[in-house]
C-alpha cells in the first residue's frame, strides 16, 4: 500500500487557476495568490503538482495536460515560514528562498560592493563576504546614544524601505528576463516583517513576469490571529487572488482511497469509502491517516468495514503509525519533535551521540512508515506534516520537555554554525525561555532583538523586548535598569507601528526616570512621547518636546538635542504658529549636524528652513525659500537616501502651489515620481503625496480630469491613514466642482473614516473649508457654514497660513453670498405672493360689493 496517494484529486479548478496566473505573470501581470485551507486539505499538495513540472527540464513549454500555457524559463524559489511567527524569526521565508537564489545563480545580487548587496546582507549575512568596509556601512547616521537607540534613527523607516526596495528590485530583475514563481509557504506562523514585506511586494510589483504563490492554515486563524487583518487588506489590492480549498467529495475521496491501495474503486471493501469520507469529512491528509490506519496484513488491503477500531481523536490516530515503530525511533521523534525543523543531520548526530550509522537506523523506519520526509536542506529532516510533529511534541512530559530544550540550547551555544546565522539568536531565545532557565532566556531576548533591529525587523525587535520586560524581575543582573529598557520597547513599538503600547510604555518610564540623575534618558522619553502623540492626532507634541529642549544643551548631548530640535522645527513649520521659531529650530539642527557630521539632519533642517521662507510671500523670502529647497534636493539625491528625497520633492511641489506657480509645481511632483521610480523605490506616503499636491495644482488650472489621474494614481499606491483620507477630500472637492453632489458625499465619507490632524494647518484649513462648502452645495445650512467658519476665526494662528487661509474666507464669503441671494429671492418671492393676495383679495371684496 502506498503511503501517499500517487494521483492528484479533486483540485483541477485550482491548479488550472494558478496555471493561468503563471501564464499571466509571464505576460508581464505580476499577481499574488494566497491559498487556505484547513490542515490535511492540501495546500502543499496542490503547490507540489503546480510547481513539479516548472522544475523538470524534460518538460517543453506550452499547454500542460490540465490546460493553460506553461511559459519557459520559469524559476521556482521556495521558503516556509517557521512556527516560531511572530516570537521573531524575521523574514523566514525570504531568507530560504534568496538563500535558494543564492546558490543556484550568485550573480543575481549584483556586484560585491554594489548598493543592492549591501541592503540585501541585512537578510543573508553571507552576502557580506567579500565587500568592503566603506561599502558595508549603510548610508546613515549613529542610530545610539550611549547605548540608547535614538527615537528619531534618522533614515532608519527609509532604510527599511531600502530593504525592502532591494527585494523588490531583485524580484524585478529576475522576472525580466524568465518568469519568477516565489512560493511562501506557511503564512499563518509568518512574522510581522514577512507580512509586511508581502504586502508591500503585492503592492509594488507592476509590470514584472513575478507570481508570488503563498499557503496558509485557515483553521489556525483565531479571532485575534494578525494574518486576518492582513488578508483582508490584500484583497483590497488589485492584483491579490485568492484560493480557498474545501474538502473532497465523496467520489473523489474514493478515488482517492483507490489510488493509495492502487485498486479501483469496485475493489475496496463495500462501505469502506463511504465510511473514511465520514471519519475524515473529505480531509485527504486524514483519509490517508485512515486508510494506514486500518490496513492489515501482507497484501495491504483495508480491514472489513465491521472490523474499525478508529480512534475518536485526531491526535490519536496520528499517533498510530509512530506508536508502530521501535522504540528508540519513537524517542528519536520525541526529540526532533522539540526542534524548529528543518533539522540538520550533523545537530541530530550530537543531540543523539550517535554514530552515523546508528542514526540512520534510528531515522529509516520513520522515513519508511512516512512520517518523516527530507527537509529544505541536503542534509536535513522534518515531519511530513505538522500535525504529526505537534501530535508527538503534545507527548512530551513537562520534565522531559524542558530538558530537551536546554539540550538544545547548550549545543547551539557550543555549535554556533549549526543553524543559519540569522536564525541561531532567535532560536536560543526560544530553547531557553521554553527550558524555563530565565536568566539566560532574558539575555537570549536582549540579543536577539538586537539581531532583528540590524535587519529593520522592528515587530520582531518589539516582541523580544517585550519577553525582556516580562523576564527582568526574574534575573539577578539584568545589566541594564529598568527604565531603559522600557524606552528601548517603546522605542521598537513605534518604529513597528504601535504608538499606543510606546506611549505606555513610555509614561511607565518617565515615572522611574530622575531627570535630574538622567536628563538624556528623560529627554529622549519626552521627545518619543511627543512623536507618538503626533501620530495618533493628540495635539502636536510641542509640550513634551519643550521639556526634552530644557533637558539637554548641544555642547553636553548634540546627538540628542539634534533629533529634539529637528522635531520642533517641523512642527513649528506644519503648524504655522510661530515662524520665527521654526527658522530657528531649524537652524540650529543645521548647526547641530554640522557638529555630529550629519547629512541627513543637514538636509532635513534645509528643507524646513526653505519650506518656511518659501511660505512667507509678505515677507518676500519666498525665492530664497525657493532656492533653498532645490539644494536640498541636489544634496539629498547625492545622499540617496529616498525618505528625504520624497520629502524634499513634496515640499518645493507645496510651496511652489502656495505661489500660485501651478504648471511649475506639476512638474516637480512629476520629476519627483520619476526620481523615486528610477531608484526602484515605492515608498507609500511619498508616492501620495506628490500625487495628490500633482491634483491641487491641476485642480487650479481647471485640468479636473488629470487631477481625478492624478489622485485615482495616489489611491493606487493603497496610502495609510490620513493620507488616504486626503486624497478622498479632493476627489470630493472635484466632485463638487462638478455639481456631483452624491459622488462628493461618498468620498466625503470615506475621508472621514480616518481623524484629521487638527493641528496641522494642510489638513485643519482644507477641512475647514470643506465643511463650508459642504454646508453651502450638500445641506445648505448657512448655520452649519457659520459654525465651521468659527473654528477658524477661533485660532487667529491660522491666518497666519498665507496658502490655505484665504481659501477658507473666500468659500466663507461666497456662502454668505448666496446666503443673502437666497434670502433676497425668499424676499422678492414672499412679497409677489403677498402682492397676489391682496389682490385677490379686492378682487374678491369688489366681487362681493357688487
Amino acid at each position: 500500500m502506498r503511503q501517499v496517494s500517487p494521483v492528484f484529486v479533486g483540485r483541477g479548478p485550482e491548479l488550472s487557476k494558478l496555471r493561468s496566473l503563471l501564464a499571466a505573470a509571464a505576460g508581464g501581470e505580476p499577481a499574488v495568490v494566497v491559498v487556505g485551507g484547513d490542515a490535511g486539505i492540501g495546500k502543499s499538495r496542490l503547490v507540489e503538482e503546480f510547481v513539479r513540472p516548472l522544475l523538470d527540464p524534460e518538460q517543453a513549454p506550452g499547454p500542460s495536460a490540465e490546460g493553460g500555457e506553461r511559459p519557459a524559463d520559469v524559476r521556482v524559489l521556495i521558503g516556509g515560514c517557521a512556527e516560531l511567527g511572530d516570537e521573531g524569526v524575521a523574514y523566514a521565508p525570504f531568507v530560504a528562498a534568496l538563500r535558494q537564489l543564492l546558490r543556484d545563480c550568485p550573480s543575481a545580487f549584483g556586484d560585491s560592493n554594489g548598493v543592492r548587496r549591501r541592503e540585501l546582507s541585512w537578510l543573508l549575512p553571507e552576502l557580506s563576504e567579500g565587500m568592503s568596509a566603506e561599502a558595508s556601512a549603510p548610508a546613515r547616521m549613529e542610530r545610539h546614544v550611549e547605548g540608547l537607540p535614538a527615537v528619531a534613527r534618522a533614515g532608519e523607516i527609509s532604510a527599511r524601505g531600502r530593504l525592502f526596495d532591494a527585494v523588490l528590485g531583485l524580484l524585478e530583475d529576475l522576472g525580466s528576463d524568465e518568469t519568477l514563481l516565489l512560493v511562501l509557504e506557511d503564512l499563518h506562523w509568518a512574522d510581522r516583517s514577512t507580512r509586511d514585506l508581502l504586502g508591500f511586494l503585492a503592492r509594488s510589483l507592476r509590470e514584472s513576469q513575478v507570481l508570488i504563490a503563498a499557503t496558509y492554515r485557515t483553521d489556525d486563524l483565531h479571532r485575534g490571529h494578525p494574518l486576518r487583518p492582513f488578508l483582508a487588506e490584500a484583497d483590497r489590492i488589485r492584483g491579490v487572488h485568492r484560493i480557498d480549498l474545501g474538502p473532497l467529495t465523496t467520489g473523489e475521496s474514493a478515488e482517492q482511497l483507490a489510488s493509495i491501495y492502487g485498486r479501483t474503486g469496485r475493489d475496496l471493501p463495500p462501505g469502506f469509502a463511504e465510511e473514511v469520507f465520514a471519519r475524515a469529512e473529505g480531509n485527504p491528509f486524514f483519509t490517508e491517516e485512515l486508510a494506514c490506519a486500518v490496513t492489515e496484513g501482507t497484501g495491504g488491503m483495508p480491514a472489513d468495514v465491521g472490523g474499525f477500531a478508529l480512534s475518536d481523536t485526531l491526535r490519536d490516530l496520528l499517533l498510530i503509525k509512530v506508536e508502530q515503530l521501535p522504540e528508540p525511533t519513537q524517542r528519536m521523534l520525541r526529540l526532533l519533535s522539540a526542534a524548529l525543523p528543518p533539522v540538520d543531520h550533523r545537530f541530530l548526530l550530537l543531540v543523539t551521540g550517535t554514530t552515523d550509522d546508528e542514526l540512520n537506523e534510528l531515522i529509516r523506519p520513520a522515513f519508511q512508515a512516512h512520517i518523516l520526509v527530507p527537509g529544505e536542506g541536503p542534509t536535513s529532516y522534518r515531519f511530513r506534516h505538522a500535525l504529526l510533529r505537534e501530535a508527538v511534541h503534545n507527548e512530551l512530559l513537562p520534565g522531559e520537555h524542558s530538558a530537551l530544550h536546554r539540550r538544545y540550547a547548550e549545543l547551539l551555544e557550543a555549535e554556533p554554525s549549526l543553524v543559519a546565522a540569522e536564525m541561531r539568536e532567535v532560536e536560543l531565545a526560544h530553547h531557553w525561555y521554553s527550558a524555563r532557565d530565565y536568566p539566560r532566556a532574558y539575555d537570549a531576548a536582549l540579543k536577539a532583538a538586537e539581531t532583528a533591529d540590524a535587519r529593520y525587523a522592528y515587530a520582531e525587535e518589539h516582541q523580544m523586548l517585550e519577553r525582556a520586560l516580562d523576564l527582568w524581575d526574574q534575573v539577578p543582573e539584568p545589566g541594564l535598569d529598568y527604565a531603559r529598557l522600557l524606552y528601548k520597547t517603546a522605542c521598537a513599538a513605534h518604529l513597528a507601528g504601535d504608538p499606543h503600547r510606546a506611549l505606555s510604555l513610555t509614561d511607565k518610564a518617565l515615572k522611574r526616570v530622575d531627570p535630574a540623575q538622567e536628563p538624556e534618558l528623560a529627554a529622549l522619553l519626552h521627545h518619543l512621547r511627543s512623536r507618538d502623540h503626533h501620530v495618533l492626532g493628540r495635539g502636536d507634541g510641542m509640550a513634551d518636546i519643550w521639556a526634552a529642549l530644557d533637558l539637554v544643551d548641544g555642547e553636553s548631548s548634540p546627538q540628542v538635542r539634534v533629533q529634539i530640535t529637528n522635531s520642533a522645527s517641523f512642527i513649528k513649520m506644519l503648524t504655522s504658529d510661530d515662524i520665527d521659531a521654526a527658522l530657528r529650530f531649524a537652524e540650529e539642527t543645521a548647526l547641530l549636524a554640522d557638529k555630529i557630521d550629519s547629512d541627513l539632519y543637514r538636509i532635513a533642517a534645509a528643507i524646513t528652513k526653505g519650506t518656511v521662507l518659501a511660505g512667507q510671500v509678505s515677507l518676500g523670502t519666498h525665492e530664497e525659500g525657493l532656492a533653498n529647497l532645490r539644494q536640498a534636493i541636489i544634496d539629498a539625491l547625492g545622499y540617496g537616501d529616498p525618505g528625504i528625497i520624497g520629502r524634499g520633492y513634496i515640499n518645493l511641489c507645496s510651496a511652489l502651489e502656495t505661489l500660485d506657480r501651478h504648471q511649475e509645481a506639476v512638474q516637480v511632483a512629476r520629476a519627483g515620481l520619476a526620481e523615486l521610480k528610477r531608484r526602484g523605490v515605492r515608498l507609500r506616503i511619498a508616492e501620495s503625496m506628490l500625487w495628490t499636491n500633482m491634483a491641487e495644482s491641476l485642480m487650479a488650472l481647471g485640468r479636473w480630469d488629470e487631477a481625478v489621474a492624478a489622485l485615482n494614481s495616489s489611491l493606487d499606491v493603497d496610502p495609510p491613514g490620513i493620507h488616504g483620507s486626503s486624497t478622498h477630500e479632493y476627489l470630493a472637492d472635484l466632485a463638487m466642482l462638478r455639481g456631483d453632489h452624491d459622488t462628493a458625499r461618498a468620498e466625503l465619507a470615506l475621508g472621514a473614516r480616518t481623524p484629521s490632524r487638527g493641528f496641522e494647518h494642510q489638513y485643519a484649513l482644507p477641512g475647514i473649508r470643506r465643511e463650508i462648502e459642504k454646508a453651502v452645495w450638500l445641506t445648505r445650512s448657512i448655520t452649519e457654514a457659520r459654525t465651521a467658519f468659527q473654528a477658524f476665526l477661533d485660532k487667529p494662528q491660522f491666518l497666519g497660513d498665507e496658502r490655505y487661509a484665504w481659501r477658507v474666507l473666500t468659500a466663507m464669503a461666497m456662502a454668505e453670498a448666496d446666503h443673502a441671494e437666497t434670502t433676497r429671492a425668499a424676499a422678492r418671492t414672499a412679497a409677489a405672493r403677498a402682492d397676489t393676495a391682496a389682490s385677490a383679495v379686492v378682487a374678491a371684496l369688489a366681487e362681493r360689493a357688487g
